[in-house]
């Protein structure tokens, strides 16, 4: 971790990673704290740099979770989301060339090397800047065959929390198509899935108009609402699915990459099309990301809720 060149991973997001290294420095130390670990969760998903940093950091994760010194639990979960988001990249990027497999088999010696001491040199650095994206499921996938059975391992720990967690993983690993759902979405309800090609949302437009309009695989997704108004419209891929809901009818989860919007569980509402719909979308920059956030809280903010807002 020491040797590995972190300053050369800088992005236009992010201009210097050398605080990652800091920061998988104290999880070794043991002196991280949840902050620390979820700096570089962050960084290590965020698409930006996920191709080029993500193995890189899953390796070091590797390390920290055979050391048995970090927080395993947490180093669990991460590895889980790195999962996810590689299955991600698999389903909806093509299949990688000749060209980038040939890369890829250059670099695999190294990423998979028990004695990696960190170093790489410039014609690796060369190799890993204009590799395919699709490097991120070969290289996950690769790793998490190479680490299945310190993983395996974990599945009987005295820590509740991380056996749980260990066991999830290894399902995810064993049954892709589990990622489509997040641990904070573990309802009773199939979500329907939808992978997002173009997003445009508004908080608050001229006319006191929120909206959330979004381009899918399978059509179209839009959701808007009037400032003042008591229901909320939603509209799946023809004008003639439209339906208006009250505001209290739905919850949501949102994070940079996904937004899942569903009836609770436990209400007996049926929302019929609408009851869970996942959103997966490239994550965004900080800034377009806190207007999302912003335009789904317009959106479900309940109309009582609002009026008190506006009295005080």
């Amino acid at each position: 971790m020491n040797n590995f060149p972190w300053n050369r991973f800088a992005t236009a997001y992010e201009n210097n990673s050398k605080h990652l290294k800091d920061c998988f420095i104290k999880m070794y130390e043991g002196k991280a704290d949840e902050q620390d670990y979820q700096y570089v969760i962050d960084r290590l998903e965020h698409q930006a740099t996920l191709y080029r940093v993500s193995p890189w950091g899953l390796k070091f994760y590797f390390y920290l979770l055979s050391t048995n010194k970090a927080n395993n639990s947490n180093i669990l979960q991460h590895i889980n989301v790195l999962v996810e988001a590689a299955m991600f990249h698999k389903q909806e990027d093509s299949k990688p060339s000749k060209k980038d497999l040939e890369k890829y088999e250059e670099l695999k010696s190294i990423l998979l090397d028990s004695d990696f001491d960190g170093n790489l040199d410039n014609e690796t650095l060369k190799t890993l800047k204009t590799i395919d994206c699709q490097f991120i499921y070969l290289s996950i996938m690769d790793l998490i065959g190479q680490n299945i059975q310190l993983l395996e391992s974990f599945i009987q720990n005295k820590d509740v929390s991380v056996a749980e967690r260990a066991s999830k993983l290894l399902e995810h690993i064993r049954n892709p198509k589990l990622c489509c759902i997040r641990e904070e979405e573990t309802l009773n309800v199939q979500s329907k899935v939808l992978v997002v090609n173009e997003m445009s949302f508004t908080p608050l437009n001229n006319n006191g108009i929120s909206t959330l309009y979004c381009i899918t695989d399978e059509g179209y997704y839009k959701i808007t609402k009037g400032e003042m108004d008591e229901k909320v419209y939603m509209e799946l891929n023809d004008p003639s699915n439209g339906e208006y809901f009250d505001t209290d009818f739905f919850e949501y989860n949102i994070s940079n990459g996904s937004l899942s919007i569903y009836v609770n569980e436990n209400r007996p509402w049926n929302a019929g099309i609408y009851q869970h719909i996942k959103l997966l979308f490239s994550p965004l920059e900080q800034n377009d990301f806190n207007e999302l956030k912003l335009t789904i809280e317009n959106l479900f903010l309940d109309i009582t809720v609002r009026k008190l807002l506006l009295d005080i």
